[in-house]
């Protein structure tokens, strides 16, 4: 997996970091190709692999062509359309937002090192164990499995409530493989959502770190994840609003069981939230970890300055005394959490977006009743 990208093949960084035991982790980063990521395999022809945002946008168009083709020969060409468009359109956007996801992982990745003190596991090389990683967004079983299951599931539940799929009709057929496939590419983005979640426990787990308040230290995790969780709710949100669409019955109950934005909408949002806040716990336990050894290392430094006779002082002690004070002053205002308010503040907002999205569907399906 690339890590360095801006370096030449030739060019090599060593860091040197300490293990529990004292000895020296050489982290040698050189620059290797990008392997293609899961949905970007299938890319073709080769020309095109460089060029994944053009793909996916061409492919995009021509799907859409081909709706409002099928689109005439149905009852209500103008719902048609839009919610295979809708549709469509997560399908474009979610292998474009998982590359856009991998980058920034990457990208944290590259920092991580620098508020890393020591490990806590049998790490050999830290910037290997990174690789290892991230390299799963190149594909895995279980992404291929959460595909399908969502290409089975959607269909279905889309099917159960009268929306214009199944098989008795070309037009119904191509809404069908629109709805199965853009399903896949769900699935698929959320297995990749919850590998990078996956990671950022095991690097809690795994490495003894440094707490600062700036966000280009262990804060730029909450940030990283902050923003995938925003890409991720917008897709999200595409597929939910294809539900607004389609054929309808006058009969459409706003909260109706029937409803696919709920099979949609529910378990996505939850997702977004908890992956967020828990992937961070082990994070959290070890920045209160390193605010406890400070503190204690400083109380120490204290109490062996200020046991001598106060008269006996001078001012460089005092000045010691002083610095010391300070610095855990300093140590006690420290973040416990890897994520701001704010950031927090915008996941919530994320998988609130599903969830508001799927409510105003309902609301507009029950007040339009589209036939």
């Amino acid at each position: 997996m690339k890590r360095d990208e801006g370096r030449s093949s030739g060019d090599s960084h060593k860091e040197l970091l300490p293990t529990e035991g004292g000895t020296l982790i050489h982290l040698n980063r050189k620059s290797a190709a990008v392997r293609p990521l899961m949905l970007d395999r299938i890319i073709h022809p080769r020309p095109l692999k460089k060029h994944p945002f053009l793909f996916w946008i061409s492919v995009g168009i021509l799907l859409a062509c081909a709706s409002t083709y099928f689109s005439l020969k149905t009852t209500n060409p103008k719902a048609y359309t839009e919610m295979c468009v809708l549709q469509i359109i997560g399908l474009v956007t979610v292998p474009l937002i998982i590359r856009a996801c991998h980058k920034m992982i990457l990208d944290w990745s590259r920092n991580a090192t620098r508020f890393i003190t020591r490990t806590r596991l049998p790490v050999a090389n830290i910037d290997a164990w990174l690789d290892r990683e991230i390299s799963i967004f190149e594909g895995s079983p279980l992404m291929l499995c959460g595909g399908f299951a969502f290409a089975i599931i959607a269909p279905i539940g889309f099917s159960f409530a009268d929306y214009p799929v199944g098989f008795g009709s070309a037009q119904n057929a191509f809404a069908s493989s629109i709805v199965a496939i853009s399903a896949f590419v769900a699935g698929v983005g959320l297995c990749a959502m919850a590998y990078g979640t996956r990671m950022i426990w095991r690097f809690g787990t795994s490495f003894q770190i440094s707490v600062q308040d700036h966000k280009f230290g262990v804060l730029s995790t909450g940030d990283m994840l902050s923003h995938c969780c925003i890409l991720v709710a917008l897709a999200w949100s595409a597929y939910t609003s294809s539900a607004i669409f389609g054929v309808m019955g006058h009969d459409f109950v706003a909260f109706s069981l029937k409803n696919p934005i709920w099979l949609l909408a529910a378990p996505s949002a939850a997702i977004v939230l908890i992956s967020f806040i828990v992937c961070q716990v082990p994070l959290h336990v070890r920045m209160i970890e390193y605010k406890r050894d400070q503190l204690m290392e400083i109380e120490k430094i204290l109490e062996e300055l200020k046991s001598a006779d106060a008269k006996t002082l001078t001012a460089e002690a005092l000045s010691k005394i002083e610095f010391f004070e300070n610095r855990r002053l300093q140590i006690m205002s420290l973040p416990e959490w890897p994520f701001a308010f704010g950031t927090l503040m915008g996941s919530i907002s994320s998988a609130s977006m599903v969830i508001l999205t799927a409510l105003l569907s309902s609301y507009v399906k029950a007040a339009w009743a589209l036939p």
